[in-house]
């Protein structure tokens, strides 16, 4: 039991296993392998599976997912680097957080700014990824360059592994740090899930958003204008799929919208059985979605007294079988 336990501890980066490392032999060994396999593997040019997701143009990704044994070593250095004491601004990808802690960050405050990162996958790039191995980590120049050829693809970090959104994250780890550094000298809260961030209070405005712009340029990386938004005061802001008000948090419109119309077309279904399963599936939503939005308690009461009266139905009719 206490092993386990160890195993999710979380450290500060000088206690990594990757902290400090020289040995191209000592980080084989991390990964369980011989330190050939390790270098055959990093040089092989079909390391992924490379498919579109998406029929429209302008909506589709190219997603890139590690083959069975680079997946293998994705999931184990993914591990190492998850165990690395998190941020307390980042939000994805840590336990106990999520896009509802995000949101629920800003509550009360009175205006926000949000920018989202353009393709921030495609556009962390091996050398990022290498400055943060060499730079962050202290690992020595071919254990950082080990590890970068073993975390990327086609010279960017790849759409489709477990092991891409903590490695964007770290790859941009002081520029993320610059920015907070930035937002706590203006009293600021500043949130970041994946590839959004926010930031609330008094003196987020667009001479903030155009500061953070700067610190995203100098990497390399753009914010699309479209995605940028500068909430003032009094208006309800939108942050990770939650509006933000000034006593908490509401789900958008558009979201009870759908729901409504969706709960309205399965109550007019005549196959019991499909009923009572897409009645399951709209309940688990309506449950994630009250963590944000407490006005969907009600709903859920009204769809577990439907859940309940479908069932019998059922029953009934699985009782008349057999007699």
């Amino acid at each position: 039991m206490e092993c386990r336990k160890n195993q999710h501890k979380l450290y500060a980066f000088d206690q990594s296993p990757l902290y400090r490392l020289k040995s191209r032999k000592k980080l084989a060994t991390l990964f369980n392998t011989s330190l050939n396999d390790l270098e055959r593997l990093a040089k092989r040019p079909d390391n992924y599976r490379h498919f579109i997701l998406g029929k429209e143009r302008d909506k589709s990704r190219q997603v890139e997912v590690p083959k069975p044994k680079l997946e293998r070593i994705h999931r184990r250095l993914f591990n190492l680097l998850r165990r690395i004491m998190p941020p307390s601004y980042l939000h994805s990808g840590v336990k106990k957080r999520s896009y509802i802690t995000n949101a629920a960050a800003h509550v009360g405050n009175s205006r926000l700014i949000k920018l989202d990162i353009q393709k921030f996958y495609p556009s962390t790039l091996g050398w990022h990824v290498f400055e943060f191995y060499f730079d962050v980590l202290h690992c020595s120049r071919d254990v950082a360059g080990l590890l970068t050829l073993l975390s990327v693809c086609r010279g960017h970090v790849p759409t489709g592994s477990c092991l891409s959104q903590v490695t964007a994250f770290y790859a941009h780890y002081k520029m993320f740090e610059a920015i907070y550094e930035l937002t706590q000298s203006l009293g600021l809260t500043m949130t970041c899930y994946v590839d959004d961030i926010a930031i609330s209070g008094e003196k987020a405005n667009r001479s903030t958003l155009y500061r953070i712009r700067g610190i995203l340029k100098q990497r390399g990386l753009q914010s699309p204008a479209k995605k940028e938004f500068v909430y003032e005061k009094g208006y309800p802001k939108e942050v990770t799929g939650s509006i933000v008000l000034d006593d908490g948090l509401r789900l958008p419109n558009k979201k009870h919208m759908g729901m409504h119309h969706e709960v309205s077309s399965i109550l007019r279904m005549e196959d019991s059985t499909e009923k009572l399963r897409l009645l399951n599936v709209v309940i688990g939503r309506a449950v994630a979605g009250s963590q944000s939005d407490p006005k969907l308690v009600t709903r859920i009461k009204s769809l577990l007294q439907e859940k309940t009266r479908v069932a019998r139905i059922i029953e009934k009719k699985s009782t008349q079988k057999l007699h």
